[in-house]
């Protein structure tokens, strides 16, 4: 369509009970006027569901990326909530100090970076820990539903391959849910695959867990628990926190 601007810079602000008079206002070519006063303008461009682009609504460039960055992290509303994100603040606010928190931000600051185990039972902050690795990081968090079904048949080599090379701290959560439990040889196997990979070629790695250190390697043998093992003073390793819930 095209597009016909026209100027009129005393024209009077649009929205009720404003009282500015000096403001300036765009017709569009069909004769939608909508409001540049700086208190109204984003209102009122929503409102008329106009798109300019000269003056683009303050914050839509910041809305856009925050939907952007949402959509790639995987990062589940709740825990979005938690983090205290936004489009107006993308930085995490307000989390509580816990023991889990302070190691997922080692292995963010890490260099070297490697892979990160953090045990305990439910209540102590490993999932939260686990978001706030993968957002600052530009990670992507991956909650058991999502990777639970992944195997290394034909099928899942794509989202494998792409699972390894995903930049940021890759996140999977309750690994081992249940203490004794064990997975399927299948998914053992491709969380073998990806967490080793990705710690050949220097990216970092966090899984969540319930079990213990001898726990989990009885169910991954030595593969992961090696990796863990390299970078250990500097920020990786199969981390057991103690504590009462926090819930």
């Amino acid at each position: 369509m095209k597009v016909d601007f026209m100027f009129i810079d005393d024209a009077p602000c649009i929205v009720e009970g404003c009282g500015q008079t000096a403001v300036r206002q765009l017709r569009w070519s069909v004769g939608t006027k909508f409001c540049l006063c700086p208190d109204h303008r984003d209102e009122e461009i929503r409102k008329e569901q106009v798109f300019d682009p000269f003056f683009e609504p303050k914050g839509y460039e910041n809305e856009k990326k925050f939907k952007n960055r949402v959509l790639r992290s995987g990062l589940p509303e709740h825990l979005l909530g938690l983090l205290g994100v936004s489009a107006r603040n993308m930085d995490p606010c307000g989390l509580k100090e816990t023991d889990s928190l302070v190691h997922a931000r080692n292995l963010v600051k890490a260099h070297p970076q490697g892979v990160m185990a953090l045990s305990g039972h439910n209540g102590i902050g490993k999932s939260i820990a686990g978001a706030y690795a993968a957002w600052v990081s530009r990670g992507r968090f991956l909650r058991r539903s999502e990777w639970s079904s992944l195997t290394t048949w034909s099928k899942d080599i794509d989202e494998l391959t792409e699972l390894r090379d995903y930049p940021g701290v890759l996140v999977f959560d309750e690994v081992l849910q249940k203490s004794e439990a064990r997975e399927s040889p299948e998914v053992v196997k491709a969380l073998n695959i990806v967490v080793c990979e990705r710690h050949d070629i220097g990216k970092p790695t966090l899984l969540t867990t319930r079990a213990s250190k001898g726990e989990f390697w009885r169910v991954f043998d030595n593969d992961i628990m090696d990796r863990s093992r390299q970078f250990e003073p500097k920020g990786s390793g199969f981390i057991e926190i103690e504590g009462s819930s926090l819930r």
